[in-house]
C-alpha cells in the first residue's frame, strides 16, 4: 500500500503554507515550493529568522509595533504583511488568538 504524501501534493497543486521557524520554511522550499507562497507568521519571530526569510524571499507578517520594529531594525526596506483578526465570519475560523484588531490598523500601518 502507497503512503499519501500530503506535503508533495499540496506543494505540487499549488498550495500556499505558513512557515513559524526557518526550519519550517528551509523544509517548505525544499519540496519545490515558491518563496511567494509561503509566509512567516511567526508572533515573535527571532531576529536570525528573520533576516533568513528575507533573504529567500518568503513573506513576513507583523500584527504589533514591537514586532515591525524589530524587523525594521534588522531590515529597514522590508516589505511587510499586516495580519489582522478575522471578523467572525470567515468559513474556517481560526479564532481571535492572531492579528491586529481592526482599530489597531492604523496606528500599525503608520509605524511599518
Amino acid at each position: 500500500m502507497a503512503i499519501f504524501d500530503w506535503s508533495e501534493y499540496a506543494t505540487s497543486t499549488g498550495s500556499n503554507f505558513d512557515g513559524a521557524s526557518s526550519a519550517e520554511i528551509e523544509y517548505v522550499l525544499s519540496l519545490g515550493a515558491s518563496p511567494d507562497r509561503i509566509i512567516f507568521a511567526n508572533p515573535c519571530k527571532p531576529e536570525p529568522d528573520i533576516i533568513f526569510a528575507a533573504k529567500v524571499g518568503v513573506n513576513i507578517t507583523f500584527y504589533s509595533k514591537d514586532e515591525v520594529v524589530k524587523i525594521k531594525k534588522l531590515l529597514p526596506k522590508c516589505e511587510l504583511v499586516l495580519r489582522t483578526q478575522e471578523d467572525g465570519k470567515a468559513r474556517c475560523p481560526m479564532g481571535l488568538k492572531y492579528g491586529a484588531l481592526s482599530e489597531e490598523v492604523e496606528a500599525l500601518l503608520r509605524v511599518s
